[in-house]
């Protein structure tokens, strides 16, 4: 973890783990706010693909307009062996825990809500043509 993130952030205790590395919970002093703080250890990278991947990710998530369903990244730090960027802090649920384990699945409603939701996420025109040809 380089000196710049802990001079900035307070790096607390790990909320998940993917292929790649890990996601912690982090709060900023200066903002007295907190963040989800995703390291990436790069020697985790297979080939060129994955390495590729995790140089795009934090572009493209840097170009797309504020979107209240996009995670924003609000700082990144880079050093040979990690990246390490700084998210939203989302609810403690996934789509997964909504959809797969609900009992007996999810209302029709809340269904084309989500669904609505995802498709805003992407830009919106989708939503307009799938709602024009109900």
């Amino acid at each position: 973890m380089c000196e710049t993130l802990k001079n900035k952030y307070q790096v607390c205790e790990e909320i998940g783990q993917g292929r790649f590395g890990v996601i912690t919970w982090c709060l900023s002093p200066t903002k007295n706010s907190f963040f989800a703080c995703k390291t990436i250890d790069k020697s985790l990278l297979a080939d060129q693909v994955d390495r590729d991947c995790l140089e795009k990710e934090p572009k493209v998530m840097l170009f797309l307009p504020p979107h209240p369903n996009i995670l924003q990244i609000h700082d990144a730090f880079d050093s040979d062996d990690s990246l390490t960027l700084i998210l939203d802090l989302c609810e403690p649920y996934t789509l997964y825990d909504k959809v797969i384990k609900s009992n007996g699945g999810l209302p029709e409603r809340s269904q084309t809500r989500l669904i609505q939701m995802i498709l805003r996420g992407g830009g919106g025109s989708e939503v307009t043509r799938a709602e024009h040809h109900r």
